[in-house]
C-alpha cells in the first residue's frame, strides 16, 4: 500500500500499473491523496491567485490513511510525501513559507505535522 500526498498517488498508480499483469508480483494499492499537504494550519494557501481555501475534510487525511491501513491490512506500507507544504500559509496571523521557522514549528504539531509518520505507524500496531 502506498499512502501520502500527490507524490504517493502518482507513485502508487505507476507501481500498480507496472505490477498489474506480472505473475507472482505483489498487488500495489495506491491510496495517496492529491492536495494532501502535511501542513494544514491556516485553512488554506496564499498563492498568485489569492487565498485558496483547503477543501472540506482536508485536515482529516491522517485518519483516512490510518483507516485504509487498518481496513486493508497490507503486508507493507510505503508512506510517501513529495512536499510537506505548498504555498505560504497563515501561522499566528502572519504569512510564512515552508522555509521559515514557524513552518517548522507547525510541522511538529500532532497528526497534522511530520510526527504523523510515527502516529500512522502507531495505528498499525
Amino acid at each position: 500500500m502506498v499512502v501520502g500526498d500527490s507524490g504517493a498517488y502518482f507513485l502508487g498508480e505507476l507501481m500498480y500499473d507496472l505490477t498489474l499483469d506480472v505473475p507472482d508480483e505483489p498487488v500495489v494499492l495506491p491510496r495517496g491523496e492529491i492536495g494532501c499537504s502535511v501542513i494544514t494550519v491556516g485553512g488554506g494557501i496564499n498563492s498568485e491567485l489569492g487565498f485558496i481555501a483547503d477543501p472540506p475534510g482536508r485536515s482529516e487525511w491522517p485518519q483516512r490513511q490510518a483507516a485504509d491501513i487498518r481496513a486493508f491490512q497490507p503486508t507493507d506500507v510505503l508512506i510517501n510525501y513529495a512536499w510537506v507544504g505548498t504555498s505560504d500559509r497563515e501561522i499566528d496571523g502572519e504569512w510564512h513559507n515552508v522555509c521559515e521557522p514557524p513552518f517548522a514549528q507547525a510541522r511538529g504539531e500532532g497528526p497534522g505535522g511530520l510526527p504523523v509518520v510515527r502516529w500512522l505507524l502507531g495505528e498499525l500496531r
